[in-house]
């Protein structure tokens, strides 16, 4: 099973000195791992956010790492599309979502995958979308 990882996770280990590898250790039962364009967006804009110096280079470094260590799945046509009908049926049902969670559950949708999120009341009244559980951290 593949794992789409959301923002979120990255941002808790940026703010805790961690390192984007940490991620495939928390999901070691996932073979495949990836991100979306719209994470990597949501991180570039924490890294202009920055307040100092030394944490904008941090941050730059941590974007970096995650660049090298993780596929990006870009917002083609067939997640565009996904997108599309997820926003119009969850707005029917009047359960309105961000574009940017929708972006990131439409790109775990089709390619088949999990997403790993602490943030689960963003994701999960999306039909057919699976949140993947960490494992249990051993000191």
């Amino acid at each position: 099973m593949g794992l789409i990882v959301d923002t979120c996770e990255f941002v808790d280990l940026e703010r805790q000195g961690g390192t984007p590898a940490t991620i495939i250790h928390r999901y070691a039962t996932h073979q495949d791992y990836g991100v979306s364009t719209m994470t990597i967006a949501e991180l570039q804009h924490g890294v202009r956010r920055a307040d100092g110096e030394r944490r904008r280079r941090f941050r730059e470094q941590f974007l970096r790492d995650v660049l090298k260590s993780f596929p990006i799945y870009p917002l083609d046509s067939g997640i565009a599309l996904r997108l599309g009908d997820l926003d119009a049926e969850l707005q029917m049902l009047g359960r309105k979502r961000q574009i940017p969670d929708l972006i990131i559950a439409a790109t775990a949708l089709e390619l088949g995958y999990e997403v790993a999120t602490r943030n689960v009341d963003h994701f999960s009244h999306i039909p057919g979308l699976r949140i993947a559980t960490p494992l249990p951290i051993v000191s």
